[in-house]
């Protein structure tokens, strides 16, 4: 049995020693992972995840302290923002630039783009983690070209091919985000199986037809849910519309792998 999720919202205070995270952060927490993402889906897209091996074994739960502001909220509102930056992360143009795999160590890993175009430059990472205690991933979409030297220097270059190969992966995994533990173990393999060198990716363990029925269920009524409020709420703010337009994208795009993964 799953262990049951909490949602929160979680905000940087004013103070003198800014990070990366002075953005707000969409959090879902579970005993057996921690998922987080960028409140400002225009200014960075990424996606966090930290997955235990182990059942039972507990990350913290986030709370508020001297430097950060931690509130709840519901899951429909995490789930609005998750496929959002799903459905972006989908649709980063990365037809042309440079592609590299970057071997950390034989269980860490970066698989990178860096577009071509000056004016409108662009960079995607896939940082994959395998501990012995869990799995740390983090696909992250952003404007700039900040990591190309070093790519070009500790890098292997890759085909747009692998690249894809391995972000559909990725994006494959992270579709359902009450799933992570249940497909871990098949994403590492698969994910390992790309670095050294195979291209054939065998789909997911599906048998459990209910399960997965279910999950396009769920996917189906929110959808529904979207699609209606666009027709019926004319005092939408055209903010909300595009969000919930951007949330639209990321559940079809989910809807779709399942379905050709079943």
């Amino acid at each position: 049995m799953l262990a049951e999720s909490k949602y929160y919202y979680s905000r940087e205070k004013e103070h003198l020693y800014s990070s990366r995270r002075n953005h707000p952060e969409i959090i879902k927490w579970n005993k057996d992972y921690f998922v987080s993402m960028n409140e400002d889906l225009d200014y960075v897209q990424y996606i966090e995840l930290s997955v235990s091996k182990f059942y039972g074994e507990s990350y913290s739960k986030p709370k508020s302290s001297e430097y950060t502001t931690v509130k709840p909220i519901i899951e429909e509102l995490f789930n609005e923002y998750y496929y959002q930056g799903l459905g972006y992360l989908n649709e980063t143009d990365h037809d042309e630039g440079e592609f590299y795999l970057i071997r950390n160590s034989k269980d860490w890993f970066q698989v990178e783009y860096y577009s071509q175009d000056d004016k409108n430059s662009r960079q995607l990472t896939i940082d994959f983690r395998d501990s012995i205690d869990d799995l740390y991933l983090t696909l992250r979409s952003y404007g700039g070209r900040s990591g190309r030297q070093l790519a070009r220097k500790n890098g292997n270059p890759i085909t747009i091919d692998t690249f894809e190969q391995y972000l559909n992966l990725t994006l494959k995994y992270l579709s359902d985000p009450n799933s992570y533990p249940v497909y871990l173990d098949s994403y590492i393999k698969d994910f390992k199986s790309l670095v050294n060198g195979d291209e054939i990716i065998i789909g997911f363990d599906v048998s459990a037809e209910r399960k997965f029925t279910n999950i396009l269920d769920r996917l189906k009524t929110r959808k529904k849910v979207i699609e209606q409020d666009l027709i019926e709420k004319d005092d939408l703010k055209p903010i909300h519309r595009t969000k919930l337009r951007g949330e639209l994208l990321g559940i079809d795009y989910a809807i779709k792998v399942i379905k050709m993964n079943r």
